[in-house]
């Protein structure tokens, strides 16, 4: 049930306004006398504060016009809508009200289904308005929680990429440091970028920077010592290892995580000729933030030192990717990731 809050100082004024309010929804009316009245219930009003108010202007000692900028002023009360309510129709009041921070003005005597079309009107624009701070207030807390499990996950690739034998950073050049450290962030980051080259949407381009770090969210189930390998897999191994895009999927099908952050663990292997695996999806079937991770990913993949070869050069790396146009990749994709490495 919607609360509306009633401030005039005339008796026989809020008697009116509150009966038709009452008797025409089932919303909850109460009532302040004065700007003094506001003040000292102030502590109240804003433990539970109304859905909207209407103000009523001239008032003694403390008017609507200071009230508003009260209650505007606080961060409990600032997104409560204010529609005002008085005799002053000049057009120098209504631009005065506005910029209190009213949402509506009403001139009196006022007519009973204006008031009440204007009071549902607002109260619906605030459900929309609180309904969209909640989801903002979630995907916040969100992304928090995933630069979270992101932090988690460099420290583990960390811990998997010394069992393989990878050197540790201090032995490296800076430009060569610890490959689980600085790859998971670049992936994510030239993931981002490539869709902005394609023309995705800036909420695709934010989402794919956060998930694209879990697009080997799934070697985490691998049987142990596995990815510890310092020789290429069998085939049985191979196998093995593809099972790494169901068990990220899994870990991931939950309603709490972007659906985004699933496609690119279950489909990031799959090839624009439908050759990939493990569903053999073909050309545009695969969901576009698995096309443009995978290619990152497989760039990344051929520049990293592995225990059965030596790192590609990024010469070698974005030939490799160019001959794989058409075949593993996108072309669009190769074209603008080509460009990206080598700008012109």
């Amino acid at each position: 049930m919607y609360k509306i809050l009633i401030v005039d100082d005339v008796l026989e004024n809020r008697k009116l306004l509150a009966s038709i309010i009452s008797e025409n929804t089932d919303y909850e009316v109460i009532t302040a006398k004065s700007g003094h009245d506001i003040i000292n219930r102030f502590e109240s009003i804003e433990n539970n504060p109304p859905d909207l108010i209407l103000l009523d202007i001239l008032m003694p000692k403390i008017n609507g016009f200071h009230i508003a900028q009260i209650l505007k002023g606080r961060d409990t009360t600032k997104d409560i809508p204010i529609i005002f309510i008085t005799a002053l129709t000049t057009a120098e009041n209504k631009i005065k009200a506005f910029e209190a921070g009213g949402v509506d003005y009403i001139s009196k005597p006022f007519h009973k289904q204006e008031l009440l079309a204007r009071v549902n009107t607002h109260l619906k624009i605030k459900i929309l308005h609180d309904e969209l701070k909640l989801k903002q207030k979630v995907l916040l807390q969100r992304e928090v929680e995933l630069k979270e499990l992101l932090d988690k996950k460099t420290k583990t690739i960390k811990k998997i990429t010394k069992k393989k034998g990878i050197k540790e950073k201090e032995e490296y050049a800076a430009e060569d440091r610890d490959e689980a450290e600085y790859v998971i962030p670049r992936v994510c980051n030239h993931s981002a970028n490539l869709a902005e080259m394609y023309g995705c949407p800036k909420d695709f381009i934010r989402r794919i920077r956060i998930h694209a770090a879990f697009i080997d969210a799934g070697e985490a189930g691998l049987p142990e010592g596995l990815l510890a390998l310092k020789r290429k897999f069998t085939d049985d191994e191979v196998e093995i290892m593809r099972q790494h895009v169901l068990i990220g999927a899994n870990l991931l099908d939950t309603q709490d995580i972007d659906s985004m952050a699933k496609n690119i663990a279950l489909y990031h292997h799959e090839k624009w000729d439908g050759k990939g695996y493990i569903s053999n999806l073909k050309g545009e079937s695969i969901p576009l933030e698995a096309r443009i991770t995978g290619l990152v990913d497989v760039y990344y993949a051929l520049i990293s030192t592995k225990p059965y070869r030596e790192a590609f050069s990024e010469e070698d790396a974005l030939i490799f990717i160019q001959e794989e146009s058409g075949k593993a990749f996108e072309p669009r994709l190769v074209d603008f990731f080509v460009s990206l490495k080598k700008p012109s």
